[in-house]
């Protein structure tokens, strides 16, 4: 990692510093910006960062994942993940599910699988998305639990749109129960899921798309032509 990369690392790892952890034991929070002009400094020592700056430092930081060494992306990670149990705003909580998928580590996992279970619905949904965009195959299980035990429908439909992305027997199987609901915004996102793990389109055939889920091949049942649509072409 070169001196830049490491001077963000530090920043951006003081700004969560401030976030988890408070203030000092003389009453001052840590800055790691002193470098700011003294007024700003005062201010922060006095209030710490405002929710504005603490988003825009952890959408930076999530952009810049990718350039931390083992290490620093652990220190993060441990950070997120503290984070996303101890902040109550929100809109903060729904940025460290976000910051958090953009780290491999199997703590940035563990802070996600803790934000599944946040009481805000957008938390969830947030917390998802990372899980799916993460590749990691133990998403799989979470997402079918979310989907039998959650009673928020868009938390539900975010679940089954995540279990889209891993194309393995485990997530066909789990959206049967999407497929089986009453919803029918929710079996129709478990077709949709399952439409991009198949090289047959079976339509709104539901029960055929439970085979196929299931490891069956069904049959894909012939599409008639309508009486208009036979004389369409003499129409023009």
């Amino acid at each position: 990692m070169d001196m830049k990369s490491a001077l963000f690392a530090s920043f951006s790892i003081g700004m969560l510093l401030i976030s988890n952890l408070g203030c000092a034991t003389n009453g001052a929070l840590y800055n790691p910006l002193s470098y700011w002009d003294k007024t700003e400094t005062e201010y922060y020592a006095k209030y710490g960062p405002s929710p504005v700056q603490k988003r825009e430092s952890l959408q930076a930081l999530a952009a810049q994942a990718d350039q931390l060494g083992p290490a620093e992306k652990e220190k993060v990670s441990q950070q997120l993940a503290q984070q996303i149990t101890n902040e109550t705003d929100v809109l903060l909580r729904i940025e460290v599910a976000k910051a958090l998928g953009e780290f491999d580590t199997q703590t940035a996992f563990a802070g996600l699988k803790t934000a599944l279970h946040d009481p805000e619905p957008d938390v969830k949904i947030a917390a998802i998305r990372s899980l799916a965009n993460s590749n990691n195959p133990d998403s799989i299980a979470e997402f079918a639990e979310l989907i039998n035990r959650e009673t928020d429908i868009d938390v539900r439909i975010a679940a089954t749109k995540g279990l889209g992305k891993f194309n393995t027997p485990t997530s066909k199987q789990a959206l049967v129960a999407a497929l089986d609901d009453r919803d029918p915004a929710l079996r129709l996102t478990g077709v949709q899921s399952l439409r991009g793990m198949s090289d047959t389109d079976y339509g709104k055939e539901t029960q055929a798309w439970r085979q196929f889920a299931l490891g069956e091949t069904p049959t894909p049942k012939a599409t008639e032509t309508s009486i208009v649509g036979r004389y369409i072409p003499f129409l023009r």
